[in-house]
């Protein structure tokens, strides 16, 4: 019972960097499950790990919560329809794409105010930022492109033509080329960062819904909502190797900093799928609520957040004890 007791004592993001329980290193258990009210739909967890973001599409605001408390900590009101969200590299700014007044929202982490409104093309979907943190490269659904807001000044300097139905952004390590899921044309566009034009183009027959560049800088995933699979994109020469069947309709994902691990947030099978990226396995499925629409993980790889839509709550996976444990002794 003593040791029960000071593991209660440990607030989250210690219980989360507690030894790995598996052979491997990667968080493979929900150490605490975190109540959010209204309509989460996306999530992103600042570089630090201490504080994470749920955008909430029906009630118009971001959640904010303070994850060593495990507890809600404000609610910013943004634009109508805040269906996305994304962290700066530094941590400093959250940028929100409201869905349907076509505008994106800056948060500023400190205060948690709204800084700037940025318009934006129709219907903007999931950023992505450059690793230096001073372009965001927002898709817009209806418009077929991608706006380009330089962060400094928080003005959009290019707009982009992709393909049809762009649904999230994605940028290489080395900050060259962003890649562009367009689920509609079922094809990936690949953009320069140095010209801001499309530079390539990847087909995909089932049409990509979500992309994720993983660190190490040699593959690109995308998922295939229709085809409950994702594809696997080599950097080199823009082809698809390998593919996988990760759950039933595969959203949003995001690799550990490491790279050797893949986590999918399944929509339609209520689960997150834990993926080894040296061959492509799903080393483990875990529940978390019901319709997984987005994953996030701290910079240190100590956590992934699971961001469950019709549950209204996060999860946390973490390593060590699952939170019944944790919870005896409080």
């Amino acid at each position: 019972m003593a040791a029960i007791a000071m593991l209660g004592m440990l607030n989250l993001s210690t219980r989360c960097k507690k030894p790995p329980t598996n052979t491997e290193g990667y968080p493979d258990t929900v150490v605490a499950t975190i109540p959010v009210t209204g309509d989460p739909t996306d999530i992103a967890v600042l570089p630090a790990g201490d504080f994470l973001y749920v955008a909430n599409e029906v009630v118009n605001y971001v959640t904010v919560v303070d994850v060593d408390d495990e507890v809600v900590v404000k609610h910013v009101t943004c634009g109508t329809a805040p269906w996305f969200v994304v962290a700066t590299p530094d941590g400093q700014h959250v940028y929100v794409s409201n869905h349907e007044d076509f505008t994106v929202s800056v948060i500023r982490t400190s205060d948690n105010s709204v800084v700037a409104t940025v318009p934006v093309g129709d219907h903007p979907c999931r950023s992505g930022i450059v690793p230096d943190g001073s372009l965001c490269y927002v898709p817009c659904q209806t418009a077929d492109v991608v706006s380009v807001i330089r962060t400094s000044d928080n003005t959009v300097i290019a707009t982009v033509p992709v393909g049809y139905g762009p649904r999230e952004a994605s940028c290489l390590p080395n900050g060259e080329a962003v890649y562009v899921a367009n689920l509609s044309s079922a094809t990936l566009s690949i953009i320069s960062t140095e010209t801001d034009s499309v530079i390539g183009t990847v087909a995909l027959p089932f049409g990509p819904h979500r992309v994720h560049c993983n660190p190490n800088g040699e593959y690109v995933y995308a998922s295939e909502y229709h085809g409950d699979r994702v594809a696997v994109v080599r950097v080199s020469d823009n082809t698809v190797p390998a593919t996988f069947d990760a759950g039933t309709n595969p959203g949003n994902m995001v690799c550990l900093p490491s790279g050797d691990y893949l986590y999918t947030g399944n929509i339609g099978s209520d689960d997150v799928s834990i993926v080894r990226t040296s061959d492509n396995t799903v080393v483990k499925k875990l529940t978390c609520g019901e319709a997984n629409w987005s994953v996030d993980a701290a910079a240190d790889g100590s956590y992934v957040a699971a961001c469950s839509r019709n549950s209204e709550a996060v999860y946390i996976i973490g390593h060590g004890s699952p939170p019944a444990l944790a919870l005896t002794a409080r």
